[in-house]
Parts: C-alpha cells; structure tokens; sequence
C-alpha cells in the first residue's frame, strides 16, 4: 500500500528531527550549565576574597574549585592562640603550620611517655617471674620469661625510633 510507506517515511523522518532536536537542546543544556558553574565558582571566589573570615574559602584556579573548611577548637586558650600566631608572624609561616608542629611534638612525647611506662609494666612483670616460688613450673616460667624479654626488645625498639625521630626533629629547627 503506498499511503502506508508514506505514513511510515513521515513518521521515521519526524522522529530523526525530534532526536536532532533533543541533541541540540541536550548540547546547549550542558553549555548553559558549564557557564553557569563557572560563573558560580567565579562568585564564590569573590566573595571569599571579599570576606576571608566567612568560614569556608574557595580559591578558583581556571576549570578548578578548591574548598577549604577550617577545624575548629573549642575551648582553645586565647593566651596560648596568640602566643601561637606570634611565633607564626615570627617565623613566617601560618598558625596552622605551628600547630601542626606543635600537636605532632605533643604527640611525640605522648606516645614516648606510654611506651616507658609500658617499658616499667613488663619489666615488672620480667622481676615476677623471676621471684622464686612464683611460679612452680620451670617450663612455663621461661616461656614466660622469653615472651617478656621479646615485648621488652620491642618495646625498647620502639622506643629508640621515636626518640631518633625526636632527635631528627630538633636537629631539622
């Protein structure tokens, strides 16, 4: 029937211009929201410059957005902050970079602490095993006393490497 195969042309060809059409719409729908982005980031980059204590700073590099959020403190000492920022201006570097050096410093000799008292607990233990009577078996009583002098050597390895960390540290000042 030809009126048929022409309903069918018609049809195939309307639906060749929709799918053209969609394309088009598709392409200049992704073109609209890249400027728009751009344009968002842009703003936002102003007003971060504008007002650098708003809290979140975005820096736009072309084709790039960089958040940075601060961490807050709470309860910080407002003495102990300004001695901080001194140091900072003194230094030139930022308060941040002071901190961090500070927090890794505190932590440093933090895990050093534990690690000596953990030292003491084990050579407490090392002495009990050794007090005669204790321990009646002298099969277990050697086990035990190999596996205290192991986590001493371990415990004194660790020991010796944070504190050449620590050495290395105040050499780099």
């Amino acid at each position: 029937m030809p009126g048929e195969e022409d309903w069918e042309e018609e049809l195939e060809r309307r639906l060749e211009e929709l799918e053209e059409k969609i394309e088009r719409m598709t392409e200049l729908l992704s073109e609209r929201l890249t400027k728009s982005i751009e344009k968002m980031a842009s703003k936002a980059a102003r007003i971060a410059v504008e007002t650098p204590k708003a809290g979140i700073m975005i820096k736009a590099a072309p084709g790039e957005v960089i958040v940075h959020r601060p961490i807050p403190i709470r309860r910080l000492d407002r003495r102990l902050y300004e001695r901080i920022r001194d140091l900072a201006r003194e230094r030139g570097v930022t308060v941040g970079e002071v901190m961090n050096e500070a927090m890794r410093f505190y932590l440093l000799h933090h895990d050093l602490a534990e690690l000596e008292e953990e030292r003491k607990r084990i050579l407490q233990k090392l002495e009990e095993v050794g007090i005669p009577g204790a321990i009646e078996d002298p099969e277990i009583r050697d086990l035990l006393r190999k596996e205290y002098v192991s986590m001493l050597e371990e415990v004194k390895k660790r020991i010796a490497e944070l504190r050449a960390k620590l050495k290395e540290e105040e050499e780099g000042e």
